[in-house]
């Protein structure tokens, strides 16, 4: 391995060296985690800063890392020990600006790796090990997209000392090294470099046969009142391409955070924004005498439903560009608002005492240290409570399950890839996955004309009055906007001034049997099926439609399931989309079958079809579809 010379890059608060005396002098304000990887990052704004730390627990210690991390100045985040598990969403441990790719460990506690990547940076998993554990190392590679040039991003984690990896190391070194220019592997390897024995000149001895490099660092690891070790390493392809690297003192850990940062620039930060409408500003009153005045002549005098939905959404759109103007909002990553000033002082204060325990260990510096992490912990974990409970004593359910969606309760946002091939998800969304054979469509049709017509009345769409229309706007809870930029706000702001022209609409669009042709399309926003998606099936489609297409959607709805009902042409034993039925329905039909069969002593078989991708398989055959109707 070659000998590099590091010294005006080297920087280290695990040792007494004048570096680490200007940011832990007495003399100087408290810094914290968080501060001091500002300082040591804001010189170098186009370069990409990665940092590793051994976390033991991201769940035990997710306050320190928010308050902690920043994508400001950090690019990438690697994460050994994370002890998340698969029944722990990564919206609980969300970091603000950063996606969350995990692999974690199943089959026992512990363990598992983890990398935090800045949202806007393209990456792909390249290989992962198994999340079973069985006594080997952990660890997680990722290809990330950088200014045209593709870098291999890696972590690895090995559980023990008596951990044999460098079959493995080597194995995965020998498949990727060569692909890649530039390489990044930090990990906590469990394989002290201080000591001079067969298992460091093994990891020594395997790093140099790739022609890659170890940069140079002190102890990483403090346990009490044992001797500290090396064991947190960065490998690196090009030390030329090293601007800075060292390591920091973390409290909330026996293992020192290292760092570096690499000459390659990652994509440019910029600020997120959104568009939304001013509703709070609204002025009521003005709103209303203006939507009073309105002319909604051409709409009633149209004979063509394209020129009514048309004209009415451009009234309604110039009624509230004047008064609620969409406008742009930055969007702001607060990593949690209760990490007060007060606590991330205490933080600060907490910190030095660890590094001072470092430098001169002690009962006297120990007991100082706990003190503080005691009163740390305790305060974060009071304040937090206080916050939750202010945010939801005395609110709605609606206000609730808002509030809870903000701390990552709820359905779970699946990390992507940022190198998703749009057209390409386009055009697979566009693909039936089963097309019908066209011998098997004829006989499908021939044998629907075959089928007896039930004996009822056919079914004829009748007239919707004004307080139908109301009914259907207050039961859709959905506030999506669709392509027409019209939103369940809006109509509910006007709707007393707005309800005849829109029942007009709607009445004209069921007794001319057309669709507008504006409510006929949808956004289509791909979301991961799972976690670390890699292929095209590990997404599905979701449809924003108009607002106003799910009004008429509801009122037609609500006729055709009366007719159905009343005429009895459902299946008795149908649980799904009828109203007063469910799966528990479903289940309570065959657990009181099987139970009736066992009282007679009968046997019971159970026969269970699950359909793959069941909706996208269906053939929407314009003549099959109205032959099944």
């Amino acid at each position: 391995m070659s000998n590099i010379n590091f010294d005006e890059s080297f920087y280290s608060c695990s040792s007494s060296s004048n570096s680490f005396l200007t940011v832990d002098s007495d003399s100087c304000a408290p810094l914290t985690l968080g501060d001091q990887i500002s300082t040591l990052f804001s010189p170098f704004p186009n370069n990409l800063n990665i940092a590793h730390i051994n976390a033991q627990s991201v769940p035990g210690h997710y306050s320190d890392l928010l308050a902690s991390i920043d994508s400001a100045h950090l690019d990438a985040l690697l994460i050994s020990e994370s002890f998340l598990k698969p029944s722990l969403l990564s919206t609980h441990y969300a970091l603000p600006g950063f996606v969350l790719i995990r692999n974690d460990r199943t089959g026992k506690g512990g363990g598992g790796v983890a990398v935090y990547l800045r949202a806007d940076i393209p990456f792909k998993i390249i290989s992962s090990s198994p999340s079973m554990y069985s006594e080997s190392a952990e660890y997680l590679f990722l290809e990330v997209v950088l200014n045209h040039n593709k870098m291999l991003l890696g972590v690895l984690y090995s559980p023990n000392l008596n951990v044999d990896y460098f079959d493995s190391l080597y194995s995965l070194l020998d498949d990727f090294s060569p692909l890649y220019e530039h390489l990044v592997l930090m990990g906590d390897f469990n394989t002290c470099l201080l000591k001079d024995d067969s298992r460091a000149r093994k990891l020594q001895s395997l790093i140099s046969s790739f022609n890659l490099h170890l940069l140079p660092l002190s102890a990483t690891h403090h346990f009490p009142n044992c001797t500290p070790s090396l064991l947190d390493l960065m490998i690196v392809s090009k030390t030329n391409s090293v601007s800075l690297h060292g390591q920091l003192t973390a409290s909330f850990s026996y293992h020192d955070l290292i760092f570096l940062s690499y000459r390659i620039r990652p994509p440019k930060r910029k600020p997120q924004f959104l568009f939304l409408r001013n509703f709070k500003g609204i002025d009521l009153e003005a709103l209303k005498r203006d939507a009073d005045c309105i002319d909604w002549t051409c709409i009633f005098a149209s004979t063509c439903i394209n020129e009514m939905v048309n004209s009415f959404n451009g009234k309604l759109l110039h009624l509230f560009d004047s008064h609620a103007p969409i406008r742009r909002v930055k969007v702001k990553n607060t990593p949690a608002p209760w990490l007060t000033p007060a606590i991330k002082e205490l933080m600060a204060s907490r910190d030095r005492a660890k590094r001072r325990l470092k430098r001169s260990p002690s009962e006297r510096n120990l007991d100082a240290y706990k003190i503080l992490r005691n009163r740390c912990n305790r305060m974060c974990r009071d304040a937090k409570r206080r916050y939750f409970h202010n945010s939801l004593d005395n609110r709605n359910s609606s206000e609730v399950w808002k509030f809870l969606k903000t701390i990552g309760i709820g359905k779970s946002a699946c990390a992507s890839g940022g190198d998703t091939d749009v057209c390409a998800l386009n055009n697979y969304f566009s693909s039936p996955p089963v097309r019908l054979d066209p011998h098997v469509r004829a006989r499908t049709l021939s044998r629907l004309a075959d089928l007896l017509m039930p004996q009822c009345s056919s079914l004829e769409l009748s007239a919707v009055t004004e307080d139908d229309v109301r009914k259907s706007i207050f039961a859709i809870s959905s506030s999506a906007v669709g392509n027409d930029n019209i939103c369940s706000r809006m109509i509910s702001l006007t709707l007393p001034s707005i309800l005849p022209v829109l029942t007009h609409i709607l009445n004209y669009s069921l007794f001319s049997c057309s669709f507008p042709d504006c409510w006929k399309e949808a956004i289509i926003v791909p979301l991961p099926k799972i976690s670390n998606p890699a292929a095209l099936s590990d997404y599905r489609p979701i449809s924003i439609l108009p607002y106003l297409s799910k009004v008429l959607e509801h009122l037609v709805h609500y006729q055709l399931s009366s007719y159905l009902s009343c005429n009895n042409l459902l299946n008795p034993f149908q649980s799904g989309f009828r109203p007063g039925h469910s799966t528990v329905t479903a289940l309570l039909k065959v657990t009181d079958d099987i139970r009736l069969a066992m009282e007679n002593k009968s046997l019971t078989l159970l026969v269970l079809l699950d359909f793959s991708s069941a909706f996208n398989s269906v053939d929407f055959d314009v003549d099959i579809l109205l032959g099944i109707l």
